[in-house]
Order: structure tokens, then C-alpha cells, then sequence
């Protein structure tokens, strides 16, 4: 019997209609349209390479780029792919080191794979292709969790969130909530926990397994800022996860997993991050 399988999905934010001041983090009323219409000339490329390969016809998506307006320097992002507070406070980054910490924490029990092991955009399809083509090899249960940071415009919003679909289990949602809540309460978060939030996302409802997206906190509080850039606390937090998972994954009797079986010793552990595909 395998083990059971783990898919780490750290989450890389993605495009959408939103521009920043690119020194202060501040959201600014620009249109994608608005963008297209500069001058090449006026817009500064992040990756020499990628423009490279934009310009010959090799790729059809744009680099992300920036210009200058009114004296600010604006660039085109995802809003959870940065912190408003500190632009150089990323989603990418953090979630990757939670990632790798939860790998670390379960790999030697658990059969762990991750859509990326380093900085890249993964497309959400490729990501879910990915998760399905490894369910098709696995013969014992399996569990996909995605990981991200979020923000908000109400700067006083912090904390967890839980984001599940109509397919995802009660019981995975409820083990995560409870290792969450009780990581908050030892935060001293008294009036934040774990909120659950019901949402149809393809990265939930296109699984062949059971999967939810974990929100490790908000990005645009200062609170949750600070705790995130704590690699120690980081570190706890991938325990306890790593918990929520063990838990949900020891338990044969769980109508979700029918072929389950009971967790063993661990095993010697494997080569960490080997999957270099994503």
C-alpha cells in the first residue's frame, strides 16, 4: 500500500486589473487599457530574459512591468502577490517557506509533492493537472492544500481562513480549523481565528482529490505582516498544519478513504523537493 499523498500547492498570486505604487504598496486607479496604450519606451521590464522572450514571439504574455506617474513608479500586479504595507513583503515567498517546512515536517511519513519548489508562476491549470495526474498513480487516500496570504482593504481584517468547496470534506475542514483556532489562541489572537469560506474555485472543484486553500493570514494588516515575516513563527505554523494533515490522513475508517490504512513508523526520509517539473 503507498503512502498517502500530499500535493503542497504554494500559492504565486496571479494577473489581474490592479496597479500599484510600486515603493509604497498603494492600490492606484490605472486600467490595464490605460497601460497597453504607453509608449514601450516608458516601460521598464523586472525580467531582461522574459521581455527577451516576449519580444522574438517566443511567449505570448507580457512581463511584468513598470513605469513612472506623477512622479510615482506604478507597477501591474496581483494584490495578494504583495503586501500594501511593504512591497517587498511577497505571498510567493512566504508561502513557498511554509511549504517547505510542512514538507520537511511530514515528508517522512506522508508521500509529499509540491506544484513548485522554487519562485515561478505555475498557471492554476497546470497546477490542477498536475495534482490529478498524481491521484491517478495513488492507490491510498490523498489530500491537496493550497497555500496563500490575502489582503484587504479593511486594514483590521487578520487571520485564517479555510476556503472549501461543495467537494470538499467536513472532516479535513474541521481538523484544520481546529489546529488554526488553536494556533491563534496562543497568538493571543482573541478576536481572530479560523473563518471558513464556502467558494467554487477550479483549483477546488477540477480536483480528483480532496483539497482545500488555506489563507495563512492578511497581508495588509500589520499584525499578520509581522507574523508572517517571522520565519519561527512560520515554522510552527507549518506544525501545525502538518498536524491538521496527519490527523486527517491516519483515520481508515473515514468514508473518504475507503483503502486508508493506519499510519506507521516513519519512514527513512526521501530526497526533498525532487519534483523539478513545476
Amino acid at each position: 500500500m503507498q503512502k498517502p499523498l500530499v500535493v503542497l500547492d504554494p500559492g504565486h498570486g496571479g494577473s489581474t486589473s490592479f496597479f500599484y505604487d510600486r515603493d509604497n504598496g498603494v492600490q492606484l486607479a490605472f486600467t490595464w487599457e490605460e497601460a497597453q496604450r504607453l509608449d514601450p519606451a516608458d516601460k521598464s521590464y523586472f525580467s531582461a530574459s522574459a521581455y527577451r522572450r516576449w519580444k522574438s514571439g517566443r511567449s505570448r504574455v507580457e512581463p511584468r512591468f513598470y513605469f513612472e506617474r506623477n512622479g510615482r513608479r506604478i507597477t501591474y500586479g496581483d494584490p495578494g502577490d504583495l503586501s500594501p504595507l511593504d512591497p517587498r513583503i511577497c505571498e510567493k515567498d512566504l508561502v513557498l517557506d511554509v511549504a517547505r517546512s510542512l514538507h520537511q515536517e511530514i515528508g517522512r511519513r506522508l508521500r509529499v509533492k509540491m506544484t513548485r519548489v522554487r519562485d515561478g508562476y505555475v498557471a492554476t491549470t497546470s497546477r490542477i493537472a498536475y495534482a490529478n495526474g498524481l491521484r491517478e498513480r495513488q492507490s491510498g487516500p490523498a489530500v491537496f492544500l493550497s497555500l496563500h496570504t490575502a489582503t484587504s482593504n479593511d486594514v483590521e481584517k487578520r487571520g485564517f481562513q479555510i476556503h472549501r468547496s461543495s467537494e470538499t470534506p467536513e472532516r479535513l475542514v474541521e481538523i484544520l480549523k481546529e489546529e488554526l483556532t488553536t494556533h491563534a489562541r496562543e497568538l493571543g489572537m482573541r478576536r481572530t481565528g479560523c473563518e471558513i469560506v464556502d467558494r467554487d474555485s477550479p483549483l477546488l472543484t477540477e480536483l480528483d482529490l480532496p483539497g482545500a486553500i488555506v489563507v495563512l493570514g492578511f497581508l495588509s494588516n500589520l499584525e499578520d505582516a509581522r507574523r508572517l515575516l517571522d520565519r519561527h513563527l512560520r515554522q510552527e505554523l507549518a506544525r501545525r498544519l502538518a498536524g491538521g494533515l496527519l490527523g486527517y490522513l491516519s483515520r481508515p475508517e473515514d468514508p473518504m478513504h475507503p483503502m486508508g490504512e493506519t499510519l506507521g513508523p516513519p519512514d527513512p526520509p526521501e530526497t526533498a523537493f525532487s519534483d523539478s517539473r513545476m
